[in-house]
């Protein structure tokens, strides 16, 4: 029988000035997102272009880096936070990123709805690290932060007493 050699594992903080990173530590990781869902795709352009004159050589020189962006998405299960006028900590964290806004309804709960064009909230970030750590001989971790992660979040139910599950997708480049 074989097992999972790596693990990943994300934390979130909401970022005091957008686009600067925060520092995360571990009270930080309070929510978990749904096993083998989490995907980290850093990208970065090669800029070949301006490497040309770069160098002098007019050669292929693939030293002069372009934009950098990455991507990370993953799921988790919405789920509640034992009041009903507040909302779950991870909610309030990654939702204003995804350009919703909490509203509290006296004390009957608590509803997200889309910024609206020029709303003061709007341009909210989050700092997210995400933790690829390896169960080996010898463990191993590697942290990837992201600072000024914004994107989308899709909400889905298969069905009647069934979890509703939150899809993020977001977006970082610098």
């Amino acid at each position: 029988m074989s097992f999972q050699t790596k693990f990943n594992y994300i934390i979130a903080k909401t970022e005091v000035t957008a686009g600067t990173a925060v520092a995360l530590s571990g009270t930080d990781f309070d929510w978990c997102p749904i096993d083998g869902t989490i995907e980290y795709t850093p990208t970065i352009e090669i800029d070949d272009e301006n490497a040309k004159c770069a160098n002098a050589e007019h050669g292929e020189s693939e030293s002069i880096t372009g934009n950098q962006f990455a991507t990370v998405s993953f799921s988790y299960k919405y789920r509640w936070s034992g009041a009903v006028a507040t909302a779950p900590k991870m909610n309030t964290k990654l939702f204003p990123a995804c350009g919703l806004t909490e509203t509290v309804i006296g004390a009957t709960g608590v509803k997200w709805e889309p910024l609206l064009a020029g709303d003061s909230a709007d341009g909210n970030s989050i700092t997210i690290g995400v933790y690829e750590k390896e169960r080996l001989a010898s463990p191993q971790a590697r942290l990837h932060t992201l600072a000024g992660c914004m994107g989308n979040a899709v909400f889905t139910c298969e069905g009647v007493g069934k979890p509703l599950i939150v899809s993020l997708l977001l977006q970082v480049k610098s």
